[in-house]
């Protein structure tokens, strides 16, 4: 009887510990999974601090060839892209614009840049200017870097971090001047231009050593980025994929992202949202971001396909005009060679007479000579 007893509180107690437990499992998985049955990450912490950090003429192919271990392991923090187009044309005012506006330069006069969105809403912002050919946009900002910079990526560094310490601005544009000089004297792969990849690299550790002192790195949303060929793309933010590369994509698709994660919105470009770098969380799960980018590249290719029609159309418009002034021409040369003829045929008449107006004047001149010579010896007898 007493084993009988035993056995039903044992039974009992397991029974009463299955009605605890599975409610708590099923509390905890419906936490930490997705409604796709994913695991959803951490929450994230707000964004403190944007940096954009744009090092002109920086090519993705010298980070792998020199020491730069600043860059890379800011990637190796978030995520790189696998490639970035850039603009044309490629200098410096047309590309950085371009990253600004997230449109190509021929048509950015219809968009609305991310500085001019940040005054709207009253979000601080700041310009350190190395290459000193963006004066005209200090209206848009909070904050403009005087310098003088003197093509200088420490003078611009050293700036950055002395205006941070002072006043804090959300979101910073820092502009490195000294590598394209460098890349269109040298090239690529010279000696030089390697050695300056690592020196700014240097000057963009300075920047982030000093965001790790004020213990908001890792509150910071950083973008490295360069102008012209093949640039990098590396990016660190709280909302964002950390050890993640990212499919090709185009430099104006970085202002948009941006915004986007500033819970703001950029209209008019043709850059696009990076949906597949950012991270997933409840409210935006990673079914939900591949669509939107799904959906973002199917417009684009669309819009693409209306723009290949269009210039197909443009091309046999001048195929068209081609022909018509190839038989214009054609015409025109006819009527030059009918003139010529003509030409030539008067210059041979002109020419006949000229010959034969000669030899009438030296008959002339004979049958004159002729009769005086008659003449004189007729009338004077000698």
């Amino acid at each position: 009887m007493n084993k009988r007893v035993n056995y039903c509180i044992y039974i009992f107690t397991i029974f009463m510990m299955l009605l605890v437990a599975v409610p708590a499992y099923s509390a905890a998985a419906a936490e930490e999974l997705s409604p796709e049955g994913n695991k959803l990450p951490e929450a994230e912490k707000n964004t403190e601090l944007v940096l954009l950090i744009i090092a002109d003429g920086l090519q993705a192919s010298a980070l792998s060839k020199t020491a730069s271990p600043n860059i890379k392991g800011l990637g190796a923090a978030g995520l790189y892209a696998e490639s970035v187009t850039s603009v044309f044309p490629e200098d410096t005012q047309s590309t950085i614009s371009s990253i600004l506006t997230a449109d190509n330069p021929a048509n950015r006069q219809n968009a609305t840049g991310i500085l001019s969105i940040l005054k709207e809403k009253n979000i601080s912002s700041s310009l350190f200017d190395g290459s000193e050919q963006f004066g005209h946009l200090k209206d848009l900002l909070t904050f403009v870097g005087e310098g003088p910079y003197k093509g200088s990526d420490k003078l611009v560094a050293d700036s950055v971090i002395d205006q941070l310490s002072k006043n804090e601005t959300y979101f910073n544009l820092v502009i490195f001047p000294e590598l394209r000089k460098v890349l269109e004297e040298h090239g690529a792969n010279s000696d030089e231009y390697l050695k300056q990849v690592s020196n700014t690299d240097n000057q963009v550790g300075r920047i982030l050593h000093y965001l790790h002192t004020r213990d908001i790195f890792d509150n910071s949303l950083i973008v490295v980025t360069g102008t012209l060929g093949q640039p990098p793309l590396v990016m660190k933010g709280p909302q964002l994929k950390v050890g993640a590369v990212i499919p090709p994509v185009n430099i104006t698709d970085i202002s948009p992202t941006l915004a986007y994660l500033m819970g703001l919105k950029l209209t008019g470009g043709k850059g696009m949202v990076m949906y597949n770098a950012i991270k997933p969380r409840q409210d935006r799960t990673e079914a939900y971001l591949l669509s939107q980018r799904v959906n973002d590249l199917s417009h684009a290719y669309a819009n693409a396909l209306k723009e290949k029609h269009r210039l197909e159309e443009e091309k046999a418009d001048v195929n068209l005009q081609q022909q018509k002034l190839s038989h214009e021409k054609q015409q025109i040369q006819h009527e030059i060679d009918v003139r010529d003829q003509e030409i030539a045929a008067l210059t041979d008449k002109i020419s006949h007479m000229k010959t034969g107006g000669i030899i009438v004047l030296v008959l002339l001149a004979v049958g004159y000579v002729v009769e005086y010579r008659i003449l004189r010896k007729k009338f004077l007898m000698f």
